[in-house]
């Protein structure tokens, strides 16, 4: 007689009892279920929790991966600006040399435009850049493909030394003295100003001795506007016993100084230490100081060093004339 069990189910009130027979292969394939349940849930979890885990490398995995496209990005818009600096400054030596735009050479528009195809393009390329520049842009040249930051390092050692050059040549011509420092009147009269007394050996109109005229007299209509004859700062201002209103300005890359006496009266806002531009109305012509009539005294000093403070020791008065472009006296 096979083995059997007998399941019995009563009712809450016990008044009721249902029993059921149950043969032992029922048990087995019931405990069997059981265990396949069981066994199924412990997989399901270990496979959820092996799945979070796996999502959460990935994740991580991409956030590093993020961070290290941040830090490419960063250092790629770090050479994009870096090369739009060399841009910039390939534009100022083509301004500075009078170079179109759109002409090949040296410079090239855009893009690396520094390698050995540009050297072979422009042979004039040596004629402008020096010694230290064509150094580095030789080595470039016969170097193979580098990585874009070297190839940028590069190229900004090559164009920085000119670009220096021109900037420096730009800023020399601005404070140059190069025009006549009255604004010259344009009402049709024959004789608008001329020149009472050159530079040079003269007889002094007050005292009739025989001395050296460090300047140039320049005659015109009382409140002429004066002009500054280049860029340059103001480093005297105010009244002198012999040059009456006068102002003094330095013109350090230039290593000259000019000088504007016998004013009327100065313009608004000149003082000690202010910066003036070529062209600048700074004073108007008078007849104060030592002086026989209205006239601008205008003075050109240049020394050979480095400029700090004018010193009569250490440079020389040049003829004015010469430093007057594109005027001369109606006479």
């Amino acid at each position: 007689m096979k083995s059997t069990y007998i399941l019995a189910i009563m009712s809450p009130d016990g008044r009721s009892v249902r029993q059921i027979s149950v043969g032992r292969w029922c048990l087995k394939l019931l405990y069997i279920f059981l265990f396949t349940v069981v066994v199924s849930a412990l997989g399901g979890i270990s496979y959820g929790l092996f799945s979070k885990a796996s999502h959460q490398a990935i994740e991580q995995k991409n956030a590093n991966l993020k961070e290290e496209v941040q830090v490419l990005q960063a250092k790629l818009d770090s050479e994009e600006r870096t090369m739009d600096e060399i841009k910039r400054m390939a534009d100022k030596v083509r301004s500075g040399l009078g170079i179109d735009s759109e002409t090949e050479g040296m410079i090239g528009q855009g893009g690396s435009g520094f390698g050995a195809n540009s050297l072979e393009d422009s042979e004039s390329s040596e004629a402008i850049v020096d010694t230290h520049s064509t150094t580095h842009l030789a080595v470039y040249a016969s170097e193979k493909p580098d990585s874009l930051s070297t190839r940028v390092a590069k190229a900004q050692a090559a164009i920085v030394p000119v670009y220096e050059y021109v900037v420096n040549e730009e800023k020399r011509l601005s404070e140059t003295p190069s025009i006549l420092p009255i604004i010259v009147p344009e009402n049709g009269e024959e004789k608008v100003y001329w020149y009472s007394s050159e530079y040079g050996p003269r007889t002094n109109p007050i005292t009739r001795r025989r001395e050296f005229h460090t300047g140039l007299d320049i005659v015109t209509k009382k409140n002429t506007p004066i002009i500054a004859a280049a860029h340059g700062i103001i480093s005297q201002c105010g009244y002198d016993r012999l040059m009456g209103n006068m102002i003094r300005i330095k013109h350090p890359s230039a290593k000259m100084e000019t000088v504007y006496g016998h004013m009327s009266k100065f313009a608004d806002d000149m003082s000690l230490g202010r910066k003036v531009e070529r062209g600048e109305v700074i004073g108007y012509v008078g007849t104060s100081g030592r002086s026989t009539g209205y006239h601008l005294h205008y003075g050109v000093w240049e020394t050979e060093k480095d400029y700090v403070i004018w010193n009569p020791k250490e440079g020389r008065w040049t003829n004015p004339v010469n430093s007057i472009f594109g005027h001369w006296p109606n006479q």
